[in-house]
Order: structure tokens, then sequence, then C-alpha cells
């Protein structure tokens, strides 16, 4: 081989090397951008299931709570009744009514302010 084409053919090597060093480099770089992406878009996926999870076990407790409310204007309404028939209608006070009632929607709001709030 000629010395005169060694210095053009070494630059063309070199050239060759580092465009393809280039673009090797881009594609990591591109790679690791969408890998970010990815993880940033899986951790808001983690975030919103785990916000939805507690929605939904504040709403069970917000029930749950609410239904005792209701068996203790049950409760209350048995012991404070009159009288009762075969059916199991409830004979009282209209003031025992009205107490139980105010009761119950205490109870209820207080329920509300624990776990709605």
């Amino acid at each position: 081989m000629k010395k005169e084409f060694i210095l053009p053919i070494t630059l063309v090597a070199c050239s060759i090397i580092l465009g393809f060093s280039y673009i090797v480099v881009q594609v990591q770089k591109q790679d690791f951008i969408e890998r970010q992406q990815e993880r940033k878009i899986e951790e808001q996926i983690r975030q919103e299931v785990k916000e939805r999870e507690e929605q939904e076990q504040t709403m069970m407790s917000y029930n749950w709570c609410v239904q005792g409310e209701e068996d203790k204007y049950w409760d209350y309404m048995e012991l404070n009744k009159t009288s009762k028939n075969e059916e199991g209608a409830i004979f009282a006070p209209v003031w025992v009514w009205d107490e139980a009632e105010k009761r119950k929607q205490q109870g209820i709001e207080n329920c509300r302010i624990q776990y709605l709030k």
C-alpha cells in the first residue's frame, strides 16, 4: 500500500468509528430517557392505585361507621319502646323517635368528620 493512501484511509476509518460511536451514544441516551419516562409512569400508576385503595378503605370505614349508627338507632328504639307488634313494628312516643333520629344524625356527622374530611 502506498504511503499517500494511509492518511486518507486512516481519516476515513476514524470518521466511521467516531460516527458509529456517536450513534451508539445517542441510542443509549434515548434508551435511558425512555426508561426514565417508563419508571415515572409506573410510579404514577402505583401512586394512583395506592390512593384508590386508601379511598376505598376510607369509604368502607365510613360505611361501617354509618351502619354502626343505624344499629345504635334501632338499639335505642328497642330499649325505649312502649310496645312491639308481631311483625316487629316498634311503638314509642314521638319524642323517643326524635331523640333516636337526633343521635343517629349526630353519629353520622361524626363519621363524616372522621372519615370524609
